[in-house]
This record gives C-alpha cells, sequence and structure tokens, in this order.
C-alpha cells in the first residue's frame, strides 16, 4: 500500500514555491483578480436583496479591497507596525460582517489602482527576499494562500449570484464542466491502522501543526463523493420531508431555508439539472453532488445508514487510493486544534474558529490546484451552501 508520504510527493503546490515560483504564481494570482474584479464591475446586481438569501457574502468590492490590504499588512507593514487608512476598512479581524456594507470603501478604480500597486511593492521585495529566509518566505506563501482562497470565494459568490466570471486561466478549474465528469461509484476495503499526519515542510497552516495520530479500527469507505444518482434517491424517498433524518440543528435550518430539495438542483425532462454559473445544466447521475450543507450530508447518512468519515479515515482512504479534489468534503468532527497547538502570526487564520466550525478535507472544482493537499484542513460553517461541498460516506467492518 501506498504510503501517505509517497502521495505528497506528487503534489506541486504552494507549501514549497521557490522564489521564481512565488513571483509567477503571486502575478498569476493578482492577474486572475483583477479578471474577477472586472466581472463583478459588469455583472454585480444593482439590487442587493439576494443578501437575505446569502448573508455570508461580503460586498464585492470590500473583499478585493481586503485582498490588497492583506498583501500590504503582512509583506510590506509587518515589521514597522505603522498604521494605515485602509485598516478601519479592510481589517477582517476589526471590521464586522454588517459594517463592511455600510461603511464608505473605495470604488471600483480606486480598488484596482490599490491591487495593483500593493503588487509591484511586493514584487519588490520578493526580488530582494533572502531565499534562505524561512520567515520570510512563509509570509509571501501565506499572502499568496489567501489571495488563492479569496478567489475562490468570489467564485462561490458568482455561483450565488448566477453569473459566469469567465476566468480563462488554465490552472483554474472552472471550466471543468460538472457533467462531464462521472464519478467511479463503488467502496474500498480500510483495514485497521496507525495514521499520522505532521506539519510539512515550507509552509503550513497553524492548525495542521504539530501533527497527529490515530488508531482506527477496519472501514469502508466510498471510492468517490455521493452522486447526484444516489442523493437523487434520497429526495425521491421524502427525504426532506421525513423528520427523523435531521438532527435538531439540520430540522431547523431545513425549516428557516424552507427547502425541499438542495440548491443549485432540480429535475426536469432532461434528468437531474444544476444551476452552474447562471445556466442549468443536465449532469450524469454519477457526477458527484455539491453545494449541499453539513445538514443535508449527514440526514443521508442518517436515511443511507452510513456515516461521514472522520479526519482519520479520510487520510488512510488517501493511501487506498480513493478519488478526491473535486470537491470540499464534509467530515464528521467540528473544526479542533491539534494537541500541542500554537496559532501563527495571522491568529485569526483558525484560532476563534475551533469549535464553531465543521471540519473539511479535500479540495474543489473552484480551488487552485495549489491550495490542493491532503493535509489541508478547511473549515466551514454547517450551513453554508455557496461552497463547492460535498461528501462521501463510510461503514464500520
Amino acid at each position: 500500500m501506498n504510503t501517505l508520504q509517497q502521495h505528497l510527493d506528487d503534489f506541486s503546490d504552494l507549501r514549497l514555491l521557490s522564489k521564481t515560483q512565488l513571483v509567477v504564481e503571486t502575478q498569476r494570482a493578482r492577474a486572475s483578480t483583477l479578471q474577477l474584479l472586472n466581472a463583478f464591475v459588469r455583472n454585480f446586481p444593482k439590487d442587493t436583496a439576494w443578501r437575505e438569501r446569502f448573508p455570508w457574502i461580503n460586498p464585492p468590492l470590500w473583499e478585493f479591497g481586503h485582498i490588497a490590504w492583506f498583501q500590504e499588512y503582512w509583506l510590506l507593514r509587518r515589521t514597522s507596525g505603522i498604521p494605515n487608512d485602509q485598516d478601519e476598512l479592510y481589517n477582517s479581524a476589526e471590521v464586522s460582517r454588517e459594517t463592511r456594507w455600510t461603511m464608505d470603501a473605495l470604488e471600483a478604480n480606486e480598488v484596482q489602482r490599490y491591487l495593483s500597486n500593493v503588487l509591484d511593492r511586493s514584487l519588490i521585495q520578493l526580488e530582494q527576499a533572502d531565499p534562505n529566509d524561512n520567515e520570510s518566505f512563509y509570509f509571501f506563501r501565506l499572502t499568496l494562500a489567501h489571495e488563492l482562497m479569496h478567489i475562490e470565494s468570489l467564485l462561490w459568490m458568482a455561483q450565488s449570484l448566477g453569473f459566469d466570471p469567465e476566468i480563462t486561466d488554465a490552472k483554474s478549474p472552472l471550466y471543468s464542466k460538472l457533467s462531464s465528469m462521472p464519478s467511479t461509484l463503488g467502496s474500498i476495503r480500510v483495514p485497521a491502522q496507525t495514521v499520522s499526519v505532521a506539519a510539512t515542510p515550507g509552509f503550513h497552516f497553524d492548525n495542521e501543526a504539530p501533527g497527529h495520530s490515530w488508531v482506527i479500527e477496519a472501514f469502508e469507505i466510498d471510492t468517490s463523493l455521493v452522486s447526484h444518482g444516489q442523493y437523487a434517491a434520497f429526495v425521491d424517498a421524502g427525504g426532506y420531508h421525513h423528520d427523523q433524518f435531521w438532527c435538531p440543528e439540520g430540522l431547523a435550518w431545513r425549516q428557516a431555508q424552507q427547502a425541499i430539495q438542495p440548491a443549485f438542483w432540480r429535475v426536469s425532462g432532461l434528468g437531474i439539472e444544476r444551476q452552474w454559473f447562471g445556466r442549468w445544466e443536465a449532469v450524469l447521475p454519477s457526477a458527484p453532488m455539491l453545494h449541499l450543507s453539513l445538514y443535508e450530508a449527514q440526514a443521508y447518512c442518517r436515511w443511507a445508514k452510513r456515516q461521514l468519515p472522520s479526519e482519520a479515515q479520510w487520510l488512510a482512504g488517501i493511501q487506498a487510493e480513493m478519488d478526491w479534489g473535486a470537491a470540499w468534503e464534509w467530515l464528521s468532527e467540528s473544526h479542533q486544534p491539534f494537541p500541542g497547538f500554537k496559532p501563527h502570526a495571522y491568529r485569526e487564520y483558525s484560532e476563534p474558529w475551533f469549535g464553531n466550525h465543521q471540519l473539511l478535507k479535500g479540495g474543489s472544482l473552484l480551488a487552485d490546484r495549489l491550495m490542493h493537499h491532503p493535509h489541508y484542513r478547511n473549515f466551514f460553517k454547517p450551513s453554508r451552501l455557496d461552497v463547492t461541498t460535498g461528501f462521501r460516506t463510510v461503514h464500520p467492518l
């Protein structure tokens, strides 16, 4: 059986990017950000009534300004500590989500200049950086990761608002058609074992350190994400109308949402269809099911007499050659620190969210490939529908 380390060797991600690669990838990310900014200026609706449906969404222009601010703060002002007028606008640790909608932030042309100016100054600093200065390179990788995360979240926003941002970057999997992504349905038997992870060399996020070990019993895990056809069987069986499949929090969520089926999903004369950036398209029954809340995944598992995998089971599934990367996958645990956790300089990355968010692993069709890594521990509120989430199931042997 392959080891997890052998799998890690196959990944080209931001954790070990060289100085030259960082220059290229930082420029590529900013080009995508600016393309998205132009797309939102062209497509952003004047009517903001949709905010009631998607309360987690930021004002788009605020999000673009925040990307520039974060890079400026951690690369250009980290050591000086000199405050900036933009701190009062774009420091997400200090500016509440509601305040972001009411304050007088920068206009689109000003945000574009801010993004370009900060990039130019950051690239000069990167060119002058000592390749052996691990501390400095940590922050170059951090700001790149941060921008890639926000590019993905802006794509979620475009999906929610129903328009195609027309990003053409070849490294972005946005145009991997969901309809042409059949899953290889089946399961893998995984033996009892000890699963261990350690913080990766180079860059890693603070919630990945110092690592952890688990002793797990034998189990069976799905080779692929639960598919559209499998989830449709749950819907057809009245899954959204039988309360016994829903936990109390999930039942309250379902009633508040008035949900009778998944978001961005319908069954028509053409079969199963999904709304994908404003267009309805037919999907194969074997294609992975996306845009599900944790509560919907849990309800399906209760109906199917299965379980969501733990983090250790998911990692063991990687070693057993299961397919992954199409979605951020809901796990059975909440987002918690490993024993011995110590926050990194960007303390707000994970520490405030322990215990009140759910843990996810995997990747996403909309996530940049540099962000796909088996050790990456993502986390979201259980109610999120805009994220390209999915799930697989396990069963003890």
